[in-house]
C-alpha cells in the first residue's frame, strides 16, 4: 500500500522519510492527527481542595506504556495522593493506589475526560511509538488540561515543555513534573488555557480540512 498509493498520508512525521522512500511516486505528506473541539470541549475548573485526578485513555495494546511508570506512580503517591482514572477497553489492577477504570464509551467519552486534572502520555522508547500520532496529548490539550508525555516521537512535535505541557526523559521527571502540577493550581490553569489554544490553532478538524483537501485536490 505504501509502495503504490498515489501519495501516503501520516499522522506521524517520524514515517514520512521511510514512505518517501519506498512510494513509487515519492509521495508522502504529514498531517497531524485532528479533532472535533466543538465536541471535545474545554472542561470546567475543579475547586482546588478536590483531590487530584491524573488521567489517560487508551486500549488494550498499550497497556506495556502504563506498565512502563508504574513505579513512577507509585513514588508520586507516596508524596502527593492522588486519583489515576483509566479511561478503558480493559480492566487493570493497581491496588496500591487509588485506581479507578471506568469504559471506554463514545456517549461518556467527554463526561470522563473532563474529571481529569492532568493527562499523562507515556511511551516505550522503540521505534513502534515513534509512529504514534500523539492524538491522546491532543484531546488532554482541547479540554483545557496540561499533560506530561515521554520525550519521544509525536509528542514532542505537539507539547511545547514547560508551556502547555511537559516533556520527561526519566522516571525521576515523571514524579517531579506531576508533583509540580499537583502543587500548583495556577500552573495547570495556565498550561491548560495555552493547550486549548494550541489544540483551536493546529489541531482542530478546521484547521486540518484544508491540508487534506489540498491532497486530494492534486491527485485529480
Amino acid at each position: 500500500l505504501i509502495s503504490y498509493a498515489d501519495r501516503v498520508i501520516l499522522s506521524s512525521p517520524y514515517n514520512l522519510e521511510y514512505c518517501l522512500e519506498r512510494n513509487v511516486n515519492n509521495e508522502a505528506v504529514y498531517i497531524p492527527c485532528s479533532i472535533n473541539t466543538n465536541r471535545f470541549k474545554k472542561k470546567e475548573q475543579v475547586l482546588k481542595d478536590q483531590k487530584i485526578v491524573i488521567g489517560w485513555t487508551g486500549t488494550f495494546s498499550s497497556i506495556p506504556y502504563i506498565d512502563s511508570i508504574k513505579d513512577s506512580l507509585l513514588q508520586l503517591y507516596e508524596e502527593k495522593p492522588f486519583k489515576l482514572l483509566l479511561i478503558t477497553n480493559f480492566d487493570y489492577s493497581f491496588p496500591e493506589i487509588d485506581l479507578e477504570v471506568v469504559r471506554w464509551d463514545v456517549e461518556s467519552e467527554i463526561e470522563h475526560l473532563h474529571r481529569i486534572d492532568i493527562g499523562i502520555y507515556p511511551l516505550t522508547l522503540d521505534e513502534w511509538s515513534l509512529g504514534k500520532g500523539g492524538l491522546k496529548v491532543i484531546q488532554y490539550m482541547s479540554i483545557g488540561i496540561p499533560s506530561v508525555s515521554t520525550n519521544h516521537g509525536t509528542a514532542c512535535n505537539i507539547i511545547e515543555d514547560g508551556i502547555n505541557g511537559f516533556l520527561v526523559n526519566s522516571k525521576h521527571e515523571w514524579v517531579e513534573r506531576l508533583k509540580q502540577l499537583i502543587n500548583d493550581s495556577e500552573l495547570r490553569e495556565r498550561m491548560g488555557n495555552l493547550a486549548r489554544k494550541k489544540a483551536e490553532v493546529n489541531y482542530s478538524i478546521n484547521s486540518t480540512e484544508s491540508k487534506y483537501l489540498k491532497v486530494l485536490d492534486s491527485l485529480l
